[in-house]
């Protein structure tokens, strides 16, 4: 397999800053080695002009939306914003209300469905928070 292509795999997969140690362990390669896939990869998305772009800085890089068309992505989710929560999410949003906090796998388990999409939608609304270190949910103050 292209490690190119395993490195761009991974930035799109981790949906967060990603540290070249992190990366470069993964695919087994130095982190000066990452550091140059990472800034060809770069390159070739700012040459193409596509909706992806990467950022970097000395410790870690993070594939982002591109700002030619931030605003049309921003304006998809401001309409997904603003439409109504449905059943599901209402039940799943009083569960982690009232049985917060507790983590995407309590909530699955106490509804009995697999809650990724529910969670995505009330998270971007701003509903709950997510804390890193133990992955537990929380819902926001209103």
């Amino acid at each position: 397999m292209n490690i190119k292509s395993m490195i761009e795999a991974l930035l799109f997969a981790a949906g967060k800053p990603l540290a070249y140690k992190k990366c470069a362990e993964s695919v087994s390669l130095s982190v000066h080695e990452v550091k140059e896939i990472v800034k060809e990869l770069q390159q070739e998305y700012q040459d193409a002009q596509r909706g992806i772009a990467i950022i970097t800085t000395d410790t870690e890089c993070q594939m982002i939306t591109s700002q030619d068309v931030a605003d049309s992505v921003q304006a998809f989710f401001f309409v997904e914003q603003e439409t109504k929560l449905t059943q599901p999410a209402l039940e799943a949003l009083a569960v982690i209300a009232y049985r917060g906090p507790l983590t995407k796998q309590e909530l699955e388990y106490i509804r009995g469905v697999n809650c990724a999409m529910i969670l995505r939608n009330l998270q971007i609304r701003g509903f709950f928070t997510v804390y890193r270190g133990s992955g537990c949910i929380r819902a926001s103050s209103i």
